[in-house]
């Protein structure tokens, strides 16, 4: 493959367009500003290179690079919290607290969701994206994710319905 020069502009555009919503998608999984400030940054590294390949980066693709950014930090804590198991012992480690431990029903009711329904709500709600940018994300029409997202809510609604029935239950 043969390298183009990419225009400052264009990247810096690119940059000042998606960096945010980045940084947000990134931030909301590894719980860390500067870890995910740095992410980041290594997501629009990513973007310049494959820009100097001649190759488009688009908001799904960059969304995409900061996933996998992230999943590729959750095997490196992995990685050191099995080491540091091993050089310190289990009984040292506490397990990190849940990001929904707060709210039991909500996180139950959450897993109950599909991968693609629970990302969906992560980007409607966590990440304040609009339905054009879901949309393009997932690969569907902003009507289809508007139909989606009424579906999902509906559901939430049933599954925390029924878990505040069996609390007032347990409780009476």
């Amino acid at each position: 493959r043969t390298r183009r020069t990419v225009s400052a502009t264009q990247f810096e555009a690119l940059y000042r367009r998606h960096y945010g919503l980045v940084l947000t998608v990134i931030n909301a999984r590894v719980s860390d500003l500067h870890e995910a400030e740095d992410l980041a940054i290594g997501a629009f590294e990513l973007a310049w290179r494959r820009l100097e390949e001649g190759r488009e980066v688009t908001l799904p693709w960059l969304y995409q690079c900061a996933r996998n950014l992230v999943g590729n930090e959750y095997q490196r804590r992995d990685r050191v919290h099995r080491l540091h198991l091993r050089l310190v012992g289990e009984s040292l480690v506490q397990p990190p607290p849940e990001p929904l431990a707060q709210n039991d029903e909500l996180a139950t009711a959450m897993r109950s969701l599909t991968e693609t329904e629970r990302e969906i709500v992560a980007m409607t709600y966590w990440y304040d994206m609009s339905t054009r940018e879901i949309a393009d994300v997932i690969g569907t029409t902003e009507g289809a994710v508007r139909v989606r997202l009424t579906r999902i809510r509906r559901r939430l609604r049933e599954l925390l319905d029924q878990a505040s029935e069996r609390l007032e239950v347990a409780d009476g």
